[in-house]
């Protein structure tokens, strides 16, 4: 889901199944450390959860008018 507009700021919201199995490849270990980092350093916050079991990641940005 994307939202918002100049003025209002940028809402990116992502949602999937969880899968409580093995991954099958663990990657690096910095996806959401990364995601946070870079989110906050354009002045924006990241939360994510487990919800209904579901992953969901909402991000939001600053978004000059």
């Amino acid at each position: 889901e994307l939202d918002g507009g100049p003025g209002q700021g940028l809402r990116i919201r992502v949602s999937n199944p969880v899968s409580w199995g093995v991954p099958v490849n663990s990657g690096g270990g910095l996806g959401l450390v990364g995601l946070a980092e870079r989110t906050r350093m354009a002045g924006g916050t990241l939360d994510h959860a487990v919800r209904q079991g579901r992953f969901v990641l909402d991000v939001r940005l600053p978004w000059e008018a």
